[in-house]
């Protein structure tokens, strides 16, 4: 069996067409090693509007990067390093519904970066901002220095502790 023209392809489709390249750039650049093609994971809002964003996830067979990638009038396309978790562990307790939405809360508060402008995160002042705690200053990571480790709690999820890009968390969080 022949596997040289084998095409992979994922369940969810993109807007953006050769993101998995993009992001394995990006990795270059950022020294985030990856061992996987990267795949759609969340997608926000419609292309047609002044802000989209995809959150892809690719990584190590034992921790997952993800990525966004965000489409606006103002900047164009750009991909950026999202939230890095230190080993599989760790992302495997962070409750589903609570890391989907704070994805949301992360592309709503963005959104309204780009495009709105009112300062509004939304519900999310009250369903998952509140629960996310930014580390230590001396925990920034010097090869990186808009990711910073954060951890997220509350009565029904047990403390997760993540990398997370400051440039998408509201600075009255930091």
């Amino acid at each position: 069996m022949k596997y040289e023209n084998r095409i992979y392809t994922t369940s969810k489709s993109t807007h953006f067409i050769g993101a998995d390249r993009i992001i394995e750039e990006c990795g270059k650049k950022y020294n985030i090693p990856t061992e996987r093609w990267a795949y759609p994971y969340l997608k926000f809002g419609t292309v047609e509007d002044n802000y989209y964003a995809e959150i892809w996830q690719n990584g190590m067979d034992w921790k997952n990067n993800y990525w966004i990638i965000e489409e606006t009038v103002e900047c164009g396309t750009k991909c950026s390093p999202l939230i890095m978790f230190e080993d599989s562990n760790e992302e495997i307790k962070f409750n589903k519904w609570d890391f989907n939405e704070l994805l949301k809360a992360i592309c709503w508060f963005r959104r309204d970066k780009f495009w709105l402008k009112h300062n509004d995160v939304g519900i999310y002042t009250d369903t998952v901002l509140p629960f996310l705690k930014v580390g230590k200053p001396e925990s920034l990571i010097n090869t990186l220095p808009e990711i910073h480790w954060f951890s997220f709690e509350h009565a029904s999820q047990v403390k997760v502790n993540f990398l997370l890009n400051l440039n998408f968390v509201p600075r009255k969080k930091i």
